[in-house]
């Protein structure tokens, strides 16, 4: 999942050879300093929506850090950065630098000990800094459904992957203990809050079968994993080589000819430069040709 979240939040990407993404000819124009393209009313009408959704989505994602830390105000510490509350029917993991795990505190015994090695586990891999840029990352992205797709599954991996880390702890025989575990802590619907890394978040049935048909990866099959991300790291974090074209105005087309037909030029006529910085064909008195100078982008000219 680093794969998609590079490609959406970084704006420059390098190109390779390599690269299996969609090659494109990237069209460059070229035009006058005064001149400046029209902005049409669609235009702005899109720019204000995507504008007024995603600052919804960010909205919702402070709020809802705001309401779980009222409702957790009443919790009682049971030791380091766990705490008992009796307002909230899941556990989870609240807070960005400083996480606490909340427990209901109706759980106990080895329930809480699997509870408390699967958040555990959202802290120490950073989950809890992850998710919420899982989130910002949509709010900008909101517009694309594969995003919201990703999100979904870049989660449901998040749980499973907790749920894995908790069974080569306490071993393959708890799976039946930890699995109606996470049934009875299931509430029912799907938790879409940003901020809290919820226990019984997800779908309760697929983190069971996960469960159920999960063996500990022998090491050539990470090694083959490794591998494979890197190849695909290569192949989809580059772009193509792109194939690049000048587009000129009209009147400036037609001077470069004036001057590539004239060279050399004319006897009693040379180049020289007008107020403006331009190219002019000149006998010293009448100006019988030019080239409007603009700057070219580097790698884009190409003298062949």
């Amino acid at each position: 999942w680093i794969l998609p979240a590079v490609r959406l939040t970084i704006p420059y990407t390098f190109e390779s050879r390599f690269s299996v993404t969609p090659e494109f000819t990237k069209a460059v124009p070229v035009m006058s300093p005064s001149y400046a393209a029209p902005v049409s009313s669609t235009d702005l009408l899109i720019t204000a929506i995507w504008v007024a959704v995603t600052l919804g989505m960010l909205l919702y994602m402070i709020i809802s850090f705001v309401r779980l830390k009222i409702r957790v105000r009443a919790s009682l510490n049971l030791r380091d950065n766990i705490f008992i509350c009796d307002t909230i029917s899941s556990p989870f993991v609240l807070g960005l630098f400083r996480p606490k795990i909340y427990v209901p505190s109706d759980i106990d015994g080895k329930a809480l000990d699997y509870v408390l090695m699967h958040e555990q586990a959202h802290i120490r891999r950073l989950d809890t800094v992850w998710k919420p840029l899982a989130f910002l990352i949509l709010s900008v992205h909101w517009f694309n459904p594969l995003v919201w797709i990703a999100f979904v599954l870049a989660n449901r991996d998040m749980e499973m992957s907790c749920d894995e880390a908790v069974i080569r702890k306490f071993g393959e025989d708890v799976r039946a203990d930890y699995s109606a575990s996470l049934l009875n802590l299931a509430t029912g619907h799907r938790m879409f809050a940003v901020t809290p890394l919820a226990f019984g978040e997800g779908n309760p049935t697929d983190r069971v079968r996960n469960l159920a048909k999960w063996k500990k990866p022998k090491r050539w099959i990470i090694l083959i994993c490794v591998i494979l991300c890197v190849v695909l790291a290569a192949c989809l974090l580059t772009n193509p080589e792109t194939s690049k074209t000048m587009e000129l105005p009209q009147e400036t087309a037609q001077a470069i000819k004036i001057v590539m037909y004239n060279d050399p030029l004319p006897d009693g006529y040379f180049e020289s430069r007008d107020d403006k910085g331009n190219i002019i064909i000149t006998d010293g008195t009448n100006t019988v040709g030019g080239v409007v100078c603009y700057r070219i982008p580097d790698g884009i000219y190409n003298p062949d």
